[in-house]
């Protein structure tokens, strides 16, 4: 079969090649597959992503709706708070008056 010495060096450089092309299609197969994951998990995170933005427009589109109503609330409490302090001031003043007058004797 071997009848001299380049036949054995031509069957171990045929076998190399095979080794090394069987090597290469082991590696560009795992490549593909981690690209693919790659690409599924970049597709998942958009996705996410877009409903989060969703998400976030939804109250903003909200927010903006309900601020002007907000704005006539607070100025109510405002008034509300501003009036509450001056009965409370008013009454605080007459409490006070009455401890300075004398007190009658029964």
């Amino acid at each position: 079969m071997f009848e001299t010495s380049k036949d054995v060096l031509n069957l171990s450089i045929a076998f190399s090649v095979v080794l090394v092309a069987a090597f290469f299609s082991w590696m560009l197969y795992y490549i593909i597959a981690m690209l693919r994951d790659t690409r599924a998990m970049v597709t998942d995170v958009r996705k996410k992503m877009e409903a989060i933005e969703n998400a976030v427009q939804s109250v903003r589109h909200r927010v903006e709706g309900i601020l002007p109503g907000f704005s006539v609330l607070v100025t109510g409490v405002k008034e509300v708070i501003s009036y509450v302090m001056e009965k409370r001031r008013d009454r605080a003043d007459d409490d006070r008056d009455d401890e300075d007058r004398p007190r009658k004797k029964k």
